[in-house]
């Protein structure tokens, strides 16, 4: 989905199939049913600022239930789409997630932690203009923070049922419009 001078989608297939992975754009329709399970095996949600009903928000946490990973993007504004079924997702598998306040101006982000069995050193982001704070509870481990300030705005979500997925997202996504790709 998506569209616009940004068309996120295209960045990420731009991206993603850079790094040797096969994508599949669909419209945030294919969330009103669980059909595509078995042939994905991440689930990349890009737009942070659609509205998603509550049979969507439901087929995503289904998805991290079967043990899959899924980015859910989420935006500058609490109240975006993203960032609520981000809530609702965190909260329907056992921790909390309250958003903060919008971020403007550079954040000239920090990346640190991992995400695989080997740490990847990330060289600073030149450009990442908005974010989200929030206050995180248990499982969820925040990965980018602004600098200076050290505000959070990214995090990873990994629910206490260890069966499940990771649920991991950014309060921007502006790392991915760059020409550069990020090893995060």
């Amino acid at each position: 989905t998506g569209g616009g001078p940004y068309s996120m989608p295209t960045r990420w297939e731009t991206v993603l199939t850079a790094m040797g992975h096969t994508v599949n754009i669909q419209p945030i329709s294919v969330l009103d049913n669980n059909s595509f399970f078995a042939t994905t095996n991440v689930l990349i949600v890009s737009d942070g600022t659609a509205g998603y009903s509550t049979t969507q928000i439901n087929t995503i946490k289904a998805f991290l239930q079967s043990g899959k990973p899924v980015y859910l993007q989420t935006e500058y504004l609490s109240t975006y789409g993203g960032n609520v079924a981000f809530a609702q997702i965190v909260s329907a598998l056992g921790s909390s997630f309250t958003w903060g306040a919008s971020q403007s101006d550079d954040q000239n982000p920090n990346i640190f932690g991992t995400f695989a069995t080997t740490n990847n050193a990330v060289p600073s982001l030149p450009y990442y203009w908005y974010g989200c704070n929030g206050t995180a509870g248990a499982n969820i481990f925040t990965f980018i923070k602004s600098t200076p300030g050290g505000i959070p705005l990214g995090w990873s979500f990994c629910p206490a049922n260890t069966s499940y997925g990771k649920l991991i997202t950014t309060s921007d996504q502006d790392w991915i419009q760059s020409a550069v790709t990020y090893p995060i």
